[in-house]
């Protein structure tokens, strides 16, 4: 199953000196999927993380995997930042409250 981890964030691919803007995806908890938006002329909208936006860097030895603005990538091959990890700690925390409300 896939679901959304964190809407509206940078992905940094440090081996290549290029970042996108998009979503990021985690699949099988262990596989990260990044939507990223695309320009009018199909190339990968670029945007670096302004000060408090969550942003996720691809380690420089990383391998993934990247077609029309996919990247799939390994968890471990990544790094979040202080604003990514508060952001995702956040939304579990939401989670967990509805789930014992549901209950």
């Amino acid at each position: 199953m896939i679901s959304c981890l964190i809407t509206g964030c940078s992905l940094i691919i440090s081996s290549e000196n290029r970042s996108a803007w998009g979503d990021l995806h985690v699949l099988d908890g262990h596989t990260f999927v990044f939507h990223a938006c695309i320009n009018a002329d199909g190339s990968t909208a670029s945007r670096l993380a302004l000060n408090g936006d969550k942003s996720i860097t691809i380690d420089s030895d990383a391998a993934f995997f990247e077609k029309r603005g996919v990247f799939i990538f390994s968890e471990k091959d990544s790094k979040f930042n202080d604003s990514a990890v508060k952001y995702v700690a956040q939304s579990l925390i939401r989670q967990s409250k509805q789930i014992q409300i549901g209950d």
